[in-house]
């Protein structure tokens, strides 16, 4: 006899949760549930503002392709959600886009962002790592190190560890990839 459950609602729902933030050597846990946009996020069990996390909810808002009034992917919604908690806005116009597949394991979207072209990259960590040339510590772009990678890979690996699916995040700027940060999701 085998009994499934889904307390997630991922297979009764079709929702996704984005429950965990790495990013600026911190991470941070969101709450909230499903598609709801209340939630906080909560550094070492306190609250804390969202302005430092803008680069990563700018790519996560515009490397994406779901509508929150629409039926879309359960990932991409729950980036979007993670978002709006945030109260994070932009305005930009997409120029183009290479879209997720099996295989790359990554999508890329180009934008215009008052008039500056900027490129991002969300998908599976060790391929969008892989991509990157540097990443962004607090505002700072620094050489991303293989002991960066490695601290990082760990990371990613401590949050599946907790059930969560993670993805990572990057933009380019001057022809380097620089990565953001993690999201895991439930």
């Amino acid at each position: 006899t085998v009994i499934c459950s889904d307390k997630t609602g991922t297979l009764t729902k079709n929702e996704m949760t984005a429950r965990k933030i790495y990013m600026n050597n911190k991470l941070v846990n969101v709450t909230g549930e499903g598609f709801d946009a209340n939630g906080l996020f909560l550094f070492n069990n306190k609250r804390i503002a969202t302005e430092e996390f803008d680069r990563l909810f700018e790519t996560i808002l515009l490397c994406n392709n779901a509508n929150l009034n629409t039926k879309s992917d359960p990932t991409e919604k729950a980036l979007l959600i993670l978002a709006k908690k945030a109260k994070y806005k932009i305005n930009a116009r997409r120029i183009k886009e290479i879209p997720f597949s099996s295989k790359t394991k990554y999508m890329i979207t180009e934008d215009d962002i008052n008039g500056r072209k900027i490129k991002h990259i969300k998908g599976a960590t060790e391929v969008v790592i892989e991509m990157c040339k540097y990443i962004e510590i607090n505002g700072h772009k620094k050489v991303l190190t293989t002991e960066i990678r490695k601290q990082i890979l760990e990371k990613q690996n401590e949050m599946e560890s907790e059930a969560l699916r993670v993805i990572g995040a990057a933009y380019e700027n001057s022809d380097n990839y620089i990565f953001l940060g993690l999201i895991g999701m439930i």
